[in-house]
C-alpha cells in the first residue's frame, strides 16, 4: 500500500513532486552547490499490471527522502523526489524522460522496476550524463563501458541461476523443464539458467510464454511432453499465478522451483492459491524472510517511517527496502565524491571508502559495486534462501507446510 502522500496524485497526474522537510547533520562531505537541491526521477508504473510492486518501492522511496532529508541531505542538497507514471511501457517512459530533461536535468534517474525500462532509459541517461539506478536484473545493465553511470542494487541472474542449480541438485533433479519469460529479463534469465544447468549435469528443455499470456497450458504441456524430472519457473507479476494454475489444471505432479522473480513480489497471491502451491519451492531474499537483520540504524528507520506512514506490506520486504536503499547508495557516492555530478558519484561508488562498520544498506549490508560490475557483489550463497511458499505478513513470507 502507497503511503498517503501519493493517494491524491496517483491517477490524476503523471508526476508527483514530493519534498521532505529540511534538517541539519552531520558527517557529510559537502557537495558542489551544497544547499539547493537534489533531484530524483523516478519512472515506474503506478498504473497497470504492476502497480503495487511501483507503489511499494516508492515507499521505500520516500522513507530514504525523509531519513536523508533530515540527516543532511545529499552533500548539503535537499532532496526532492518526482515521479512519473511509465505504465509498463518503454516507448512512453523514454518519452516522459526527455521531456523533464528538456525542462531540467534530473541529479538520478531511478530507472523503472523492469529491465525492458531499465535498458530504454539507460541510452538517454548516459548520453545526458545522469547518474542511473534500477532495479533490472539483465546483464545487459551491468556494462561500465557502455553505461558508466547505470548501477542496480540487486544481484545478478548468474547468481540465481547459480542457487537454483544447487537448490535443484539437492532435490535429485537431473532433467528438468525451464519456462521463463520472454522479456529483456526473462530471456537473461533462460541464458543462466540454462548455462548453470548443463555445467551441472543438469538435462534443460525450454519454453517460454509472453508477459501479457494468461493460459499457460501450451508451454506446460510442451515440457510435460518431454517427461522432466522437475520444473523451474521464473515469472513476475500476474504471471506467476496463471503458470501455478496451469500446472494445476493440468495435474502435473512434479516437484517445482521458483527463481529469485517470482518472490520478489506479491505473485502467489495475485491469481494463485495455496491449492496450486503443494510441489513449490521458491527461492527468497532473506530480508524477506524470518532470518533479516532487524539490528541496523537504517532497518529501524525504514521501519520507523513504515509506521507512521501507515503503509501496510502486501509484497516482500525486499521490495521497500530496494527503494530505500538506492537513494542510501546514490547518498554514499555524493558524500564520497563531495559532488553531485554523474561521473564524480560513479567513481566514488565504484571505488568505495571502508566503513566503520555501519552497514549503508538495508538489505546487503557492506557489499559494494566495484568498475568491473555495477551490480551489488552478493554471492549466491548469501543472497538467497529457499523456502516453502506462503502469504506475506508485513514483507516477511509465511511459509505454508
Amino acid at each position: 500500500m502507497v503511503s498517503k502522500k501519493l493517494i491524491a496524485a496517483l491517477g490524476v497526474l503523471s508526476s508527483l513532486f514530493l519534498t521532505a522537510c529540511t534538517g541539519g547533520g552531520a558527517g557529510n562531505a559537502p557537495a558542489s552547490g551544497a544547499g539547493g537541491t537534489y533531484n530524483i526521477y523516478a519512472s515506474y508504473p503506478v498504473t497497470g499490471a504492476l502497480a503495487t510492486t511501483a507503489k511499494t518501492v516508492i515507499t521505500g522511496l520516500e522513507a530514504a527522502v525523509e531519513d536523508i532529508n533530515t540527516s543532511g541531505g545529499f552533500g548539503g542538497r535537499q532532496a526532492k523526489l518526482t515521479i512519473v507514471d511509465d505504465q509498463l511501457d518503454p516507448a512512453k517512459a523514454v518519452t516522459l524522460l526527455q521531456q523533464q530533461i528538456d525542462k531540467a536535468k534530473p541529479d538520478l534517474v531511478l530507472a523503472g522496476v523492469t529491465s525492458n525500462i531499465a535498458l530504454a532509459l539507460l541510452p538517454l541517461t548516459t548520453r545526458n550524463e545522469i547518474l542511473t539506478m534500477t532495479l533490472g536484473q539483465s546483464s545487459k545493465i551491468s556494462d561500465p563501458a557502455n553505461f558508466p553511470f547505470a548501477f542496480s542494487p540487486t544481484v545478478p541472474n548468474v547468481q540465481d541461476a547459480k542457487a537454483v542449480t544447487t537448490q535443484l541438485l539437492s532435490q535429485g533433479i537431473k532433467k528438468v523443464g525451464m519456462l521463463t519469460a520472454n522479456d529483456a529479463n526473462g530471456t537473461d534469465t533462460a541464458t543462466a539458467y540454462a548455462a548453470a544447468f548443463k555445467a551441472a549435469g543438469i538435462e534443460v528443455v525450454a519454453d517460454s510464454y509472453a508477459a501479457a499470456d494468461i493460459d499457460m497450458t501450451a508451454p506446460l504441456e510442451r515440457l510435460s511432453a518431454d517427461d522432466p524430472d522437475g520444473l523451474v519457473m521464473q515469472a513476475f507479476g500476474p504471471a506467476a499465478g496463471y503458470i501455478l494454475t496451469g500446472i494445476t489444471k493440468l495435474g502435473l505432479g512434479i516437484p517445482v522451483v521458483a527463481g529469485i522473480s517470482l518472490s520478489a513480489g506479491n505473485n502467489l497471491g495475485t491469481i494463485s492459491s495455496p491449492a496450486d502451491w503443494k510441489n513449490l519451492t521458491i527461492s527468497a531474499y532473506p530480508i524477506n524472510t524470518a532470518k533479516r537483520d532487524e539490528s541496523g540504524r537504517l532497518f529501524k528507520s525504514l521501519m520507523a517511517h513504515l509506521k507512521s506512514s501507515g503503509a501496510k506490506l502486501t509484497n516482500g520486504m525486499n521490495q521497500v527496502a530496494d527503494g530505500f536503499d538506492m537513494l542510501q547508495i546514490a547518498r554514499r557516492g555524493v558524500d564520497q565524491a563531495g559532488a553531485v555530478d554523474a561521473a564524480s558519484v560513479s567513481k566514488a561508488l565504484e571505488n568505495p571508502r571502508p566503513l566503520d562498520g555501519t552497514a549503508p544498506y538495508v538489505r546487503w549490508g557492506t557489499q559494494t559495486f566495484s568498475p568491473e560490475s555495477h551490480f551489488l557483489g552478493v554471492s549466491a550463497k548469501d543472497a538467497y534462501v529457499f523456502v516453502k511458499p506462503g502469504p506475506y505478513v508485513d514483507g516477511v513470507i509465511q511459509s505454508i507446510g
